[in-house]
């Protein structure tokens, strides 16, 4: 049997690679640059290191508030870059050690596919290496997008990637795109010091989250001081006299914002280029891999995961399907179910959904119930302080069974406590079993109870 090849060493690539070894198979794993792709190196890890950072610097800014007395507190830049390097570079000598214990023969450079489970990689000499294998897994992942027509230089005009090389602290930033990423680099920054500015294109917000989640978490960024621009089209990008300026075409007219730096967030699209698709026959649908829930492609014996293949582009999903397109490779039967995939916004607070939003369940549904609970009445969520005031917990049912249809969740923890919506939609919960499910106390935990017997008719701790 000849080994199974996989292109791209990011987190659908890298689970995949592990899944088959682990299962017997000869693995191949080819990666252009680092292990660990866009998530470890330049996106999920090292961003989530400097949200830390920034929510620790506002925690001590606002000690009073706690009952404690501090001075003197400040940003040390350099010691927050530091650590957030060495947080990357040991959990990538973690999997570099995995990948190494299971086997794994890791060959460097950049894959195209050439058609009969032919793979070509060139490294970064220029010398070629020819791999054949009985199946292929495409894990390219995504690059950054520029619908803008400037240069991304990474030094005065930045990409999510270039932001988190930062040799200092801008005095001002200017961020184009209101989306995940545009969001959590507004709340580190701002918590940071920095003047932000965002800039969307769209009339809202997180497109795609629960619209009252997004509109609460905007109205809280403000109230710090960030500020938003919506509707609004860029029709400028340019450096001026040691800055930068964007030049904005929307309801307010034309208007110009001035920045020391500028972060493109507009979102990322699908690597699908330079691979050899067309030549293996992979078929290529609005930009991204088309794929079938067992992961396959249109070509025999070629799969595909993670943001190469579209929608959702996250991690969490990239682990899921590279574990399914190893598995149906090596012939097992498995596929993904995306409706129970959870969305994290890393801000402060927390925003988590899985499902559909009250908006979406209410298109698609002819009756649904909703049950709301204000993290106002939860004693953990006034303890811990970060936006327990304001943030609320949102379960969606189908009236008719029951059954839940989705979670949303502003407030603290919410990345972490979304797990118990994924489980529920997983399994087909219904919104009475939930009501019925004891949660600790004092936890903010049980404010997903307190939400669905609100649903049910039997509110506890809120009244009517």
């Amino acid at each position: 049997m000849r080994p199974l090849i996989v292109i791209g060493g990011g987190p659908a690539g890298y689970a995949a690679a592990l899944t088959a070894a682990r299962k017997g198979r000869e693995t191949i794993l080819v990666e252009e640059a680092e292990l660990g792709g866009t998530c470890l190196n330049r996106g999920c890890i090292p961003t989530k290191a400097l949200a830390k950072s920034a929510g620790v610097f506002s925690l001590l800014k606002g000690a009073k508030e706690f009952g404690i007395r501090s001075s003197d507190v400040g940003v040390d830049w350099a010691s927050v870059m530091a650590r957030k390097k060495s947080i990357v570079d040991g959990l990538r000598r973690g999997l570099q050690g995995l990948i190494k214990g299971a086997g794994i023969s890791v060959v460097s450079g950049r894959a195209t596919l050439q058609g009969g489970g032919k793979v070509e990689v060139v490294d970064a000499s220029g010398k070629a290496t020819a791999l054949e294998g009985d199946a292929i897994i495409v894990a390219s992942g995504s690059t950054v997008k520029n619908p803008f027509p400037c240069a991304i230089d990474e030094k005065d005009i930045l990409s999510s990637t270039g932001i988190l090389e930062l040799a200092e602290l801008p005095s001002s930033l200017i961020i184009v795109g209101g989306g995940v990423i545009g969001l959590e680099f507004a709340n580190i920054f701002n918590s940071l010091g920095v003047k932000v500015t965002v800039i969307e294109a769209l009339p809202r917000l997180l497109y795609g989250i629960d619209e009252e989640a997004s509109t609460l978490l905007m109205k809280i960024l403000k109230a710090r001081g960030v500020e938003f621009r919506l509707s609004a089209k860029v029709s400028k990008i340019e450096k001026a006299k040691g800055k930068v300026r964007v030049s904005l075409e929307g309801g307010n007219g034309v208007e110009e914002f001035v920045a020391d730096k500028v972060l493109l967030a507009v979102g990322r699209a699908p690597n699908v280029n330079g691979l050899g698709l067309d030549k293996a026959g992979v078929q290529v649908e609005g930009g991204r891999i088309k794929v079938d829930a067992k992961m396959r492609t249109t070509a025999k014996g070629v799969y595909a995961a993670g943001d190469v293949i579209g929608n959702p582009m996250l991690a969490h999903a990239g682990f899921l399907e590279g574990e399914v397109a190893a598995r149906v490779a090596c012939g097992e039967e498995a596929s993904v179910d995306w409706r129970a995939i959870p969305s994290c916004v890393y801000t402060t607070p927390e925003i988590a959904q899985v499902g559909l939003s009250e908006e979406e369940a209410r298109k698609q549904f002819d009756k649904v119930i909703v049950g709301k609970y204000p993290l106002r009445g939860n004693g953990r969520a006034l303890i811990e302080d970060e936006g327990g005031q304001d943030g609320f917990i949102k379960i969606v049912a189908d009236r008719k069974y029951g059954e839940v249809l989705g979670v949303t969740m502003v407030g603290p923890f919410a990345t972490e406590l979304i797990g118990l919506g994924v489980l529920a939609i997983t399994n087909e919960l219904t919104i009475d079993q939930m009501a019925d499910t004891v949660q600790g106390h004092p936890t903010v935990c049980e404010a997903i109870r307190e939400a669905a017997l609100i649903a049910v008719g039997r509110p506890l701790h809120f009244g009517r």
